[in-house]
């Protein structure tokens, strides 16, 4: 993917509606006329909706002279969310930097980011903002305020607000004043991403000077205006909000200008504690001030088990009001929610007491996992405590209460207490309950829906319907809104005993109660169903794990169904997750079909079979011996004779016993001279040579490891997908010089350091036998953490990828050809090693081409070097050389006035690096189109760059020029080697890519008439080569560009080349290896969003000549990518020309043919593609995705929920497929395969 692609892929999809609001939508209606009224202040009282719709980009928004003037309230204030994300958290949205961002938690709408002022004011505007480049995207959100943090008004009804980027992706919602200290943002959804996003919210209005605090009246904790270590955290006490806690000995907290009146005599503090407790002190204007009274707080149950506790105190007037805490207690001493004064003669009742004990308590029904109680009504009591087996469970303000996630078959005991601020009340009469037992052979159960195959009859394309079966609460499926009924069937794969469904939301506070009618239904065939439980609603209570349990007497199905007709929380069917429990049906497993051999080499027959009807796995057997125990269904058998047959069967089995045995397949191995492989050798053919670490000698303790295709392993990440590590001391791996040779470049792994950022370790190189020199190796800019799209730095945001690096060293001598070069660890070598490969190179300098007419900078630093530019740029010189050395730089070079030649001594010797002691420095070059007709040669660039960052970070960053030379430049830690948008005419070659964080080279917006030759990338954090028909950027159509002699080698993030419409460009001579997630090679139609040009049909889009190695893999949610992907997605997919491919050893398929579906509906059709010459081979099933891989060519018929089959023809040519599980599979029925001899 290119770079240009990453607001998509950075959570954003970019919309073509250009209106400053949106029309109705299924989540929320916005009132166009009223919005705009209010945001322009213009009168269009005449105005009618359809008017509107019309003209309103011809209306220019006229902000108020008074808004522009006010003070943003938020600006530095406390702020909290209700999730985040990695670093994403929510000081990022009032940090003042639009470019940071707080995300929450993804698939797990709704979402709340509140901001307290420090006190009460006046506000009337908020401003909301993601960061300026993203694409644009719709939230909808309502904003309510409140002045305790407990009880919030709505202030504006959710809408849905659009943040476009042609608006610096800002959003402003007018509304009356209102006094609030708490404001916060409500968010239900998310266009671009299924999460909430805000880069900044600015609060308006007016601070002023807010009424001091009513004494008697109940004081939140939460809403001191300072403190001093304290955190807070969500209350499960009465009145709901949030509480402070975490507070230690000497901690403190302020409520400024509290007003006593004529005089306090008491204090009620509402507390809980799971230690000792301590003393709270009443001080008066400070924190060592008039201590007016303490309060004593002791052991209450937990820290979410309430009690008032009271205190004498005397105070009058107006004071600033400090609470310090005291307490021996390690790990907290209590938690606080509110504090309240009273007075004899404030107090209606100065002696207040406890409630009543509650009556009649009772066990309304039970399941296999809960018990449900109920008890009469106390009148003067606030709430109520659930103790269970003496202990407390939780407190409701309900008269009614279900405990769940309960022990099946086991008894417990219950007694619930009343309690108000006096205290609690003595305890109820205690009941007891014995939770249901089933019937099931395994006594616990078990859940036979886990991960299975589920539909829905509708769904949001970021809340997939697989969340139901994922077992994991957090995520969700959602139907389209505003449309029951909705239905939700999950195949349980064969026919089950069953007796219990269980359904769950996210268990968070944020999912507040509400009620779904549904019924459970069953089927034996999928298409027939019945009731199983009729209609009924059932209520999801956070206070009850938002669980509901279903239990109903044994029955069988194979097929189990939710028929959802309505909900009191949101307009559509929602479940986290569909658990049905149960047995299978006690049935041997059916005989398994169509046993075949795929293919081989000499020493290896590859099997394949359909899938057997209850099976759980199968018994491979070659010639009456059984000699595989698989899964899958696929065997590859290794360690044969060449040229000898072997006959094989296959019998599944399961827990109930085995099949019968396959009908018997013979399979021959090739003699070894018929062994695949490419037909030739394509790619870069670069000034250096590669030495594979499998290829050399070990010793010492070192070890081959791989091969394999697993993300953040030594191995599958490695070039080739093995290597070796270097992890005792002596370990080592020797390789022997096939030429002479002054350089050395390793690629390596080493560890991180624990908490990310990289470690630096040495490594002794020996030549023959002696020590020649040491190497110094980092981590530094390696190691990303957490998913494919989007990884990060941190070793908590997931598992780990891009574990390799590179480092290069320049002997001070020649080492001559037949040399022993060992890289091994010794006793100072303090890390553990992983080597890959190293390269070698004999290299010299380049001398000045014409000192009469080239300036040479007088020194290495930025501004030496800017000098001379100019002073060429200025005078008669040719342009600048640049003689060995390091050069130090931290931002752009500007080359502008004249074409200008900027020559270095070679890549080896003229070097510009970015601060070491910085990150993420953007430095290059850029070039105007003054300077068209410029050469840039002979030259390398070390950047800092640790992680991806959209647009900042290309060494050539060129845009609207022509004629251009990049020549023999090496890049590395960079996010771009090269970007050009409307570039013409100019030529990148001989230039080597290493260790980027997006694209190596990519040409855009027009760009044509280029030249792309003889240059290697290796490990690039996208697209390694790239071409993007975008036109949002000025241009016309990218065509008669040529792409040839490249080499990619380890993307670790997309594909080795990319094409992207446009028209008669073409690629040749390329070699595509291991790529890590992607598909070697893309050709698509896929426009992102962005305005863009289809692939034409005349003259056509050519590729000649193109090697794919063990390339594709998992991106996008778990999508499988081949060797070849081929996309006909938004735009035209046309006059595509193929030659000459050679795709071996695919990592899942060799070509798949997919296409694009929005709103149900399917885009653009592949047409006029045409591919000749094609050799596949050692396309093999993969055991994690055995009915998505292991097929030559694959026209897919499902990639993900919400798109469909394949649509199209396409044509091949003198093809050829060897050792594949399954040569072609083709499930989509208006895709059509046309095969010639």
């Amino acid at each position: 993917m290119k770079q240009i692609f990453e607001n998509y892929k950075n959570k954003s999809v970019v919309s073509n509606i250009n209106f400053l609001t949106t029309a109705p939508s299924a989540r929320a209606l916005h009132n166009s006329e009223e919005y705009i009224m209010k945001t322009l202040r213009c009168h269009l009282s005449c105005l009618t909706r359809k008017r509107f719709l019309l003209g309103i980009l011809a209306i220019p928004c006229l902000l108020s002279t008074s808004a522009i003037a006010q003070t943003n309230l938020a600006s530095g204030k406390a702020i909290n969310a209700t999730s985040t994300v990695d670093v994403y958290t929510a000081g990022n949205a009032n940090d003042g930097n639009q470019s940071s961002y707080w995300e929450s938690q993804n698939s797990a709408f709704p979402q709340s980011l509140t901001v307290d002022l420090g006190s009460t004011s006046n506000v009337n505007r908020v401003v909301l903002k993601l960061p300026n480049n993203w694409g644009s995207r719709t939230q909808t959100l309502s904003v309510a305020g409140s002045t305790n943090g407990s009880s919030y008004a709505t202030l504006v009804s959710s809408n849905a607000y659009v943040f476009d980027p042609n608006n610096s992706n800002n959003v402003t919602i007018n509304f009356a004043g209102a006094d609030v200290r708490y404001l916060r943002l409500n968010v239900t959804g998310n266009t671009g991403w299924p999460a909430a996003q805000l880069s900044e919210v600015e609060i308006y209005g007016e601070a002023g000077n807010p009424e001091p605090r009513d004494a008697f009246a109940q004081i939140k904790a939460t809403s001191y205006n300072n403190m001093s270590g304290i955190q807070t955290e969500d209350t499960s006490d009465t009145g709901g909000g949030r509480n402070i806690g975490w507070i230690d000995d000497g901690d403190w907290l302020v409520f400024e200008d509290v007003d006593f009146g004529s005089g306090a005599n008491s204090v009620n503090a509402r507390v809980a504690s799971d230690h000792a407790g301590g003393v709270i002190e009443l001080r008066l204007d400070s924190v060592s001030g008039s201590l007016i009274g303490e309060v004593d707080v002791g052991y209450t149950g937990g820290w979410q088990s309430w009690v008032t506790e009271s205190a004498n105190v005397s105070v009058d007037g107006v004071h600033d009001l400090y609470l310090v805490f005291n307490g021996t207690a390690t790990g907290g001493l209590f938690n606080l929610n509110w504090i309240e004064f009273d007075t004899d003669g404030n107090n209606p009742d100065p002696d207040p007491e406890a409630p009543s004990v509650p009556q009649n308590l009772a066990v309304t029904g039970t399941t296999s996992s809960s018990i449900s109680l109920s008890w009469n009504s106390v009148s003067d009591a606030d709430g109520y405590e659930i103790w269970r087996n003496g202990s407390l469970l939780t407190s409701t303000s309900s008269t009614s209460y279900q405990d769940a996630g309960l022990a099946e078959n086991t008894e417990y005991t219950y007694t619930v207490r009343a309690f108000n601020q006096a205290g609690s009340s003595a305890n109820s009469n205690s009941v007891s309950a014995t939770t249901d037992s089933n019937n099931n052979p395994d006594p616990e159960g078990t859940n036979v829906a886990a991960d299975k195959t589920v539909t829905a009859s509708s769904t949001l394309s970021f809340l997939s319907v697989n969340n139901a079966v994922d077992e994991s609460a957090a995520t969700y499926w959602e139907s389209n809104s505003n449309a029951f009924p909705q239905t939700l069937t999950v195949d349980l794969g064969s026919t089950h005993y069953i007796s219990q469904v269980v359904l769950k939301l996210p268990n968070d506070q944020a999912w507040a109660t509400r009620t779904q009618t549904l019924s459970v239904q069953g089927s034996a065939n999928g298409s027939s169903f019945n009731n199983i439980v009729s209609s009924a609603g059932y209520t999801f209570n956070p206070n009850s794990a938002n669980t509901v349990t279903i239990s109903f007497a044994e029955t069988t199905a194979r097929y189990v169904r939710l028929n959802v007709t309505g909900n009191t929380g949101w307009p559509a069917a929602q479940i986290a997750e569909f658990e049905v429990y149960g047995y299978p049906d006690p049935v041997p497993p059916a005989t398994p079909q169509n046993v075949t051999v795929a293919g081989g080499t000499s020493a290896t027959l590859y099997l394949t079979w359909d899938s057997a009807d209850l099976a759980q796995g199968y018994e491979v057997l070659r010639d009456g011996t059984v000699v595989a125990d698989v899964t899958a269904t696929s065997f590859q058998d290794t360690g044969l004779t060449q040229n000898t047959s072997y006959t094989y069967r296959v019998r599944a089995y399961n827990q109930f016993g085995e099949s019968a045995e396959s009908d018997p397949v013979v399979g021959t191995t090739l003699d070894e001279s018929q062994n695949p492989g490419p037909s030739d050798q394509r790619g870069a053919n670069m000034p250096y040579d590669i030495y594979q670490a499998e290829d050399a000698d070990v010793g010492g303790g070192a070890q081959i490891v791989g091969p394999n295709r697993t993300i953040g392993d030594i191995a599958g990440e490695a070039s080739g997908r093995r290597a070796v590590t270097l992890n005792s001391t002596g370990s080592y791996v020797e390789f022997t010089t096939e030429a002479d040779t002054n350089t050395l470049v390793t690629r390596f792994s080493i560890p991180d350091a624990p908490g990310g950022g990289g470690i630096t370790a040495t490594l002794n190189m020996y030549v023959d036998g002696q020590l020649e020199d040491t190497i110094t190796l980092s981590s530094k800019h390696a190691w990303l953490y957490g998913p494919e799209t989007n990884p990060g730095n941190s070793p908590g945001a997931g598992p780990a990828r891009h574990i390799y690096d590179e480092a290069n060293i320049l002997f001070d001598r020649t080492i001559p050809a037949g040399s022993k070069i060992r890289l091994q660890k010794d006793a100072q070598n303090t890390s553990q090693y992983a080597i890959d490969f190293i390269s070698l190179e004999q290299v010299a300098p380049i001398p000045n081409p014409n000192p009469g007419a080239f300036i040479t900078p007088n020194g290495f630093s930025h501004q030496d070097v800017q000098n001379a530019l100019d002073q060429a740029r200025m005078g008669s010189a040719q342009g600048v050389y640049l003689p060995a050395g390091t050069y130090q730089t931290s931002n752009k070079f500007q080359v502008y006035g004249k074409p200008l030649q900027v020559i270095g001594a070679g890549p080896w010797y003229t070097r510009f690096e970015t601060p070491t002691n910085q990150t993420n420095t953007d430095a290059g070059f850029a070039v105007s189109n003054s300077a068209n007709g410029s050469t840039f040669a002979h030259f390398a660039f070390f950047g800092n760059y640790t992680s991806r960052i959209d647009g900042p970070g290309k060494v050539f960053d060129f845009n609207g020029v022509s004629d251009m030379t990049i020549d023999n430049v090496w890049a590395e830690h960079q996010v771009c080697m090269f970007w050009g948008a409307s570039v013409h005419d100019s030529t990148i070659k001989n230039s080597r890519m290493r260790n980027l964080f997006a694209d190596g080279i990519n040409f855009t917006n027009g760009s044509s008439g280029n030249h792309v030759v003889n240059n290697e990338a290796r490990s690039t954090g996208d697209d390694s080569f790239a071409l993007f028909a975008a036109t949002d950027n000025g241009g016309g159509i990218v065509q008669n560009n040529l792409y040839e002699n490249l080499t990619a080698m380890t993307p670790w993030r997309a594909a080795g080349l990319a094409s992207y419409g446009g028209q008669g460009n073409t690629f040749r001579n390329i070699h595509v290896e291991d790529t890590l997630v992607y598909s070697g090679v893309t050709i698509s139609s896929l426009d992102f969003g962005y305005p863009f040009t289809g692939f034409q049909a005349n003259p056509t889009t050519n590729f000649e000549g193109i090697t794919i190695l063990r390339s594709g893999g998992t991106f996008w949610n778990n999508q499988v990518f081949p060797g070849l992907w081929m996309f006909s997605a938004s735009k035209s997919f046309q006059g595509i020309r193929i030659t000459d491919l050679d795709i071996i050893d695919p990592t899942f398929h060799g070509i798949m043919f997919q296409t694009n579906y929005v709103g149900g509906q399917p885009q653009n059709v592949f047409q006029d593609t045409i591919l000749t010459n094609v050799t596949i081979s050692g396309a093999l099933p993969n055991p994690a995705y055995p009915n998505r891989s292991g097929f030559g060519i694959w026209a897919n018929p499902m990639p993900e929920a919400g798109q469909g089959p394949a649509l199209g023809t396409v044509e091949f040519n003198n093809l050829t497929l060897i050792n594949n599980g399954v040569n072609i599979r083709n499930d989509s029925p208006e895709f059509t395969i046309i095969v010639n001899d």
